[in-house]
């Protein structure tokens, strides 16, 4: 169960006297839309799925804006996912220009990388990537 206000998952989320034991909501029932504890006030898995639609850009904008645990760690997954690759994709532009076969090969990865993490987003899994998930994990900590 997530709670609907600071995005805690299952393990942590306890229903000892109906409270949240990290951030103290009151769990009177579970959040079936995935909450709407955010602070732009739309439900934590819109919003976590927002921070991928504009790879880093929005990103960025919703770590600045967002209180939300589950929100700003999908928020900063999303930067340092796609902003190394944006990187890279500039970089071997400039190096081998449209000649190059390996940037497209990139953005297809990406591309099916993006549709991932949205739809897990969506559905309210912390769908952590490797590297960068205990990177964004830290980073909230």
């Amino acid at each position: 169960m997530l709670c609907c206000r600071c995005g805690e998952e299952s393990g942590r989320v306890r229903m000892k006297g109906g409270f949240c034991f990290s951030c103290g909501t009151v769990l009177c029932y579970p959040c079936a839309n995935g909450g709407s504890g955010t602070s732009t006030g739309m439900p934590q898995n819109t919003a976590a799925l927002l921070s991928y639609l504009g790879f880093f850009v929005t990103g960025l904008i919703f770590y600045l804006v967002e209180k939300n645990r589950f929100v700003r760690f999908h928020a900063v997954q999303s930067m340092l996912t796609f902003l190394p690759l944006f990187v890279l994709e500039v970089v071997l532009g400039i190096l081998f220009g449209r000649s190059g076969f390996i940037a497209p090969l990139i953005w297809i990865g990406a591309l099916i990388l993006w549709v991932i993490l949205m739809l897990k987003a969506n559905q309210g899994e912390t769908f952590k990537l490797p590297v960068v998930g205990a990177i964004a994990e830290k980073q909230l900590k």
